[in-house]
Parts: structure tokens; sequence; C-alpha cells
């Protein structure tokens, strides 16, 4: 587990590193040249994949958790289905949230 969390760390670090080169550029030439270079893209595309992978690794918690609750009391299905639905709505709106900054910088 410690090593997936070092690699994931590393992944994020390089991510937020090629978005500081992408998106903060102190002058009209330098922003110029990185967008010639396309690393804004590339950061944008970077954040996207996180933010799906992010999405789905919380979505497939919220609901393994919730089934392995009903599982254990099936009569609390309905009082945990609201709360459920709710917690998969926010995950998925960060998700929609990074797709349309994507969309902004392609």
């Amino acid at each position: 587990m410690r090593k997936e969390l070092k690699v994931m760390v590393s992944l994020i670090l390089a991510v937020v590193a090629v978005s500081l080169l992408a998106f903060a550029s102190g002058s009209p030439e330098t922003a110029r040249a990185i967008t010639d270079n396309g690393l804004d893209k590339l950061a944008a595309g970077w954040g996207m994949g996180f933010a799906v992978i992010g999405g789905g690794i919380g979505q497939g918690l919220i609901g393994a958790k919730a089934m392995e609750s009903i599982g254990r009391n099936p009569e609390s299905s309905r009082a945990l289905t609201t709360p459920m639905l709710l917690a998969l709505a926010f995950v998925e709106s960060l998700v929609i949230y990074m797709l349309v900054i994507a969309f902004l910088k392609l």
C-alpha cells in the first residue's frame, strides 16, 4: 500500500509541476511559447485523467461500502439510499468541474 501511495504522490506532483509551467506564465511571450508547445493541453489532459481515476475510485468505494452496509443490515437500505446518491453526485460533480476546465484549456 505504501508503494502505491508513493507512486500516486509522485504522479500528482508531476502533474502539478506541468500545470505550474503551463498556467503560471509571466509574460505574453512565455504564455504563447507554452501554448505553442502544448503544455497547457498536456496539463488539462493529465488533470482530467486524474479526476476520472479519482472519481471512479471514490464512486466505487461509496457503492461498495453502501452494499456492504445493506448486506449487514438489510433494513437500512432505505436510510442509506439518499446519502449514498448524494455522495455519488458530489464525487461526480468534481469530475465534471475538471471536464469543464479541460474544455476551457483545449
